[in-house]
């Protein structure tokens, strides 16, 4: 083939693979995919004037139409059918030659057609070709990427029809949900009438007819009936509306004089919860058409609203005209909403999460939701502006005249009214929940204490009354106030609603059972979510037990005295448990599976001064080191942790950090115990403080180090810088030491050489002391004198402590084995020449350590070191470069630099 044929073939097929895109991306279903995608390839008949598009089985998917018998894609039918399965079971191109064929084609060749995602074939294209090309790879590539747009477009076609499925199911659980709420509602109103006639009459008896107890409690059912009916007129009301069963009655409205009368009833339940109400209320230039009942619960709902999220501050409510309406808006410095739940808000059935602040937590969650399909419904929307902490504008947009005014019918069925006197009796519910009225309390011990959470008033009433004769009750109306209250006094039990604002039910549990003091405390939950699976998930929280409302009463009273009995024999088994580690002399401690810390003995507290006043403990424990101090003892414990927890023994030594940051070393041994009676296990672990066999280790090779250095020091300058350094390190404070020489003795500090005059006058004297002078070792003492047993020379120490502390044994025996080095290596250097070089050798000592501590200044000044630092950089400078102190020192003082540097 020519260059010219072959660019003409590639311009045709490129063409083809175009319009073979837009077809199957126009296409609606399965079938118009097949269909249009043939459609298109029968155009190239330069290339295959036969196209089949196959099943895997070489079922035909698009029929051939009118296809005389003789051609080609009539006589190769059966070819085409059994190439398709070899192409479908081989998973790869396939070419078929034909000899001698009727119909003019001289192959078939087959490509799989994979949709994405998947790795088998679907379908399988089948093209004819009137000359052979076999495996030319121009060709091959077409009819790949023919295939690729094809299964695309198949794959496409099913997303879209299961998308299509799962809408239309979801409509239809919709208009099913919307049909069983209108039914039920309907069926509940029935029952409601019956329940709430009778109770009308009996409390329009006369005072002497129904005893003032009874009439208490059948005011409190009276005023839930009031309540519920209203949710079922809600939901009867929200179910015709979607419906579209829902048609305005309209008429003209003077709007200012109907929001006027709104504030007047509404305004004093705002102002008696603290709030500031305002209103600017501007006067419309014309009446407008509108539905009265929709138009109050629009405006009675917003209002309600800001109430119930506004804890202080202020509720403003304003009419504006705007053009070609009006605007209806209130305003409140309530909590406010997040961006990312302001659609949420006016969803159906839809609740944010319960904040601590607001007035009260009920609500089926359709109030907005209502305002803007009843905005809708008047021609009108409803635009939201917040943010948190930052209050909430909600503003109503309508038309002086909906859109189906002309449609309309006077007296046709709108909304069920509400008035303002029902969203009014929600208010003083809430008013009522946040002032709940104890009981008297009893007299201490003589009945349980039994804490109450629950956020409505009614139940916490109605509960105090029936449990008032064997409970001192006290209330709470949420978890953080229970939880205040059980700290400020232990109860006896806490029974407590799952679903409160702040910190709910289970969140409740949770923080009792991480207290130490309280995590043995019964907690039993209610909750209007009923099933296994629900008292399950309150069990798994750490509750006691769980109980489902409405509750019987009988079988409430069962359930609380059988937890607080089972709660006093754990409490007497753990003062048993308790009294039993306070006694051991070892430190102890005792966790759950989970880490958790439930014991700590006094030994512990002594030893690391954590106590479990101090809990709840979960790993990290706080007596672990600083990861970013140690490391390497973090991972040492965490690794032990692990054996621990798959029941292996645990012995070793272990950096600690006692509660005022030192580092105390333990030796810890423990396992896992069985717990008697509870099926369960725990981790036991005892402690010894091996602290000071290992401070005694570490001075051991300290001071092995040190005289090594004396040992191979072979100048005095050397000697000085060893000892200063050295005893500083060892003893943990400010070394000051004395050599002397032929008729002189210098003494030297860190910072340099300096005259005995110049010594504050407690070292002096230390320094011309001996011994036999300081206190007793068992009393604390300032600093250790470093005196050699015998010497040729006056060579001295004194370590000034930086507070006072009794010198161990093992530190007096390192202090005079150091002394005794010193001494020698001060012989040792002053004895290499005559006395006159021992002279000088002093004086160069002198001069050296003076230079060494102008280096030491510069440091400190330079660089924001402590004299100690100073000196240990000077020193390891010097080892690493096998270069004399003093000439270290002169670089820097030289140069100004770094030792290292320098």
């Amino acid at each position: 083939m020519s260059e010219d044929a072959r660019s003409d073939a590639a311009g045709l097929r490129l063409g083809i693979l175009a319009r073979l895109a837009d077809a199957v991306a126009l296409a609606e279903t399965l079938r118009e995919v097949g269909e249009r995608g043939i459609a298109v390839l029968r155009q190239n008949d330069v290339d295959h004037p036969a196209v089949w598009l196959l099943g895997v089985g070489g079922e035909g998917l698009v029929e051939n139409g009118d296809v005389p018998s003789t051609s080609a894609q009539a006589v190769h039918a059966a070819d085409a059918r059994a190439l398709a399965r070899a192409a479908a079971g081989s998973g790869r191109h396939e070419v078929h030659p034909l000899a001698g064929s009727a119909a003019g084609l001289a192959e078939l060749q087959a490509q799989p057609v994979v949709e994405p995602g998947q790795d088998a074939p679907s379908l399988v294209l089948v093209v004819g070709l009137e000359q052979r090309l076999g495996a030319d790879a121009e060709f091959a590539d077409y009819l790949e990427v023919a295939a690729a747009l094809l299964g695309a477009g198949f794959s496409g076609r099913r997303e879209l029809a299961v998308v299509r499925q799962q809408s239309e199911t979801l409509r239809e659980l919709d208009v099913a949900k919307s049909a069983f709420l209108a039914n039920v509602s309907h069926e509940l109103r029935t029952p409601l009438a019956l329940i709430a006639a009778p109770l009308a009459d009996v409390l329009a008896a006369p005072a002497d007819e129904v005893p003032e107890r009874l009439r208490e409690r059948l005011a409190t059912v009276r005023g839930n009936v009031v309540r519920l009916t209203r949710m079922v007129d809600a939901m009867l009301d929200f179910s015709r509306m979607e419906a579209g069963r829902i048609t305005p009655n309209l008429v003209e409205l003077d709007v200012a004089a109907l929001l006027a009368a709104l504030a007047a009833s509404f305004g004093p339940a705002i102002e008696r919860a603290g709030l500031r109400f305002g209103t600017e209320l501007h006067e419309l230039p014309r009446p407008a058409l509108l539905d009265r009942d929709i138009v109050e619960r629009i405006v009675l709902n917003l209002l309600s609203n800001a109430l119930k999220y506004t804890p202080r501050g202020s509720v403003d409510l304003a009419l504006h005209p705007v053009r070609g309406g009006f605007e209806v808006s209130v305003a409140d410095s309530g909590i406010g909403i997040a961006v990312r739940d302001q659609d949420r808000v006016f969803a159906r059935f839809e609740q944010l999460p319960r904040h601590a602040q607001a007035r009260s937590t009920e609500g089926a969650g359709i109030g907005l939701a209502m305002v803007r399909e009843l905005s809708r419904l008047l021609g009108g929307d409803v635009d939201l502006r917040s943010a948190p902490g930052r209050g909430s504008t909600f503003t109503v947009r309508l038309p002086y005249v909906p859109p189906q005014a002309r449609d309309a019918v006077e007296g046709t069925r709108s909304i069920t009214p509400r008035g303002a006197e029902a969203f009014l009796a929600d208010v003083e519910a809430w008013e009522a929940a946040g002032r709940p009225e104890p009981l008297a309390e009893a007299a201490p011990g003589e009945r349980p204490r039994l804490l109450v959470v629950e956020d409505s008033a009614d139940l916490s009433r109605y509960l105090a009354e029936v449990l008032a004769d064997d409970y001192e009750v006290e209330f709470a109306g949420d978890g953080l106030q229970a939880l205040a209250a059980a700290r400020a006094r232990r109860p006896d039990a806490v029974l407590s609603d799952v679903m409160m604002p702040g910190l709910d039910g289970f969140g409740l549990v949770a923080e009792v059972r991480a207290d130490p003091l309280l995590r043995d405390l019964p907690v039993l939950l209610l909750s209007a979510r009923a099933g296994q699976d629900a008292a399950a998930a309150g069990l798994e929280h750490g509750a006691d037990d769980y109980l489902v409302k409405p509750f019987d009463v009988a079988d409430l009273r069962a359930r609380l005295a059988s937890n607080i009995l089972r709660a006093a024999e754990r409490s007497a088994e753990g003062a048993w448990r308790r009294a039993v580690l306070s006694s051991l002399h070892e430190a102890v401690v005792l966790r759950d599976p989970d880490g958790r810390v439930t014991e700590l003995n006094a030994a512990f507290t002594r030893l690391l001064g954590w106590s479990m006043d101090d809990g709840p403990f979960t790993p990290p424990y706080p007596w672990w080191p600083d990861p970013a101090d140690d490391p390497g003892g973090v991972e040492r414990i965490e690794a032990a942790a692990r054996e621990l927890a798959l029941g292996r023994a645990l012995e070793g030594d272990f950096p600690m950090r006692h509660r005022d940051g030192r580092t105390v070393w333990v030796r810890a041994a423990g396992g896992v115990v069985d717990v008697p009676g509870r099926g369960q296990t725990a981790v036991l672990t005892t402690f010894w403080d091996v602290t000071r066999e290992h401070a005694a280790q570490d001075r051991r090779q300290e001071a092995a180090r040190i005289t090594a250095d004396f040992a191979t020091a072979d100048a005095l300058d050397h000697v000085v810088g060893v000892a200063v350094d050295g005893l500083h390190a060892l003893f943990n404070g400010d070394s000051t030491v004395q050599v002397a020489g032929p008729g002189v003795v210098q003494t030297f500090t860190a910072s340099g050489p300096i005259e005995v005059d110049l010594l504050p006058e407690a070292i002096a004297q230390r320094l011309t002391g001996t011994d036999e002078d300081e206190p007793p070792p068992e009393e604390p003492v300032d600093g250790i004198l470093l005196v050699p047993p015998s010497a040729a020379s006056g060579t001295r120490a004194w370590v000034q402590f930086s507070q006072p502390r009794v010198v161990s044994t093992d530190e007096q025996i390192v202090a005079d084995m150091l002394a005794q080095a010193f001494a020698l290596a001060v012989d040792r250097v002053l004895a290499v020449g005559e006395l006159a070089d021992k002279q000088v050798n002093l004086e160069k000592a002198i001069e050296s350590h003076r230079m060494i501590g102008q280096a030491v200044g510069v440091l400190v000044e330079r660089h924001r070191l402590t004299p100690s630092e100073a000196f240990q950089q000077l020193r390891r400078a010097s080892q690493d470069r096998n270069v004399r102190l003093r000439e270290i020192a002169q670089r820097v003082l030289e140069t100004g630099l770094d030792p290292v540097d320098a």
